[in-house]
């Protein structure tokens, strides 16, 4: 547009922050689909909420064992920090 050009080297890095990103959530959802008796769909729903930091949750949170709970927290931070 305009005339101008992203850089290579900038969607590289674009690309780059999505694949871990979306790694990240899947990893932490199968490892509370692992480890928790919920419905998947639930559960992704709680990773992906604290991935994007949004407090939304389905009420299955306060009744996760501690090392999903974990995940989570470390999801929470990374999504608020950022995977790169």
């Amino acid at each position: 547009i305009f005339e101008r050009r992203i850089s290579l080297l900038t969607v590289l890095k674009a690309n780059g922050i999505i694949f871990l990103s979306i790694l990240l959530v899947l990893l932490a959802t199968c490892y509370l689909a692992w480890d928790e008796p919920y419905n998947f769909i639930r559960l992704l729903f709680e990773v992906t909420s604290a991935f994007g930091t949004v407090g939304l949750t389905t009420g299955i949170t306060p009744d996760l064992s501690e090392s999903s709970k974990w995940v989570l927290m470390l999801v929470m931070f990374t999504g608020r920090v950022g995977v790169m």
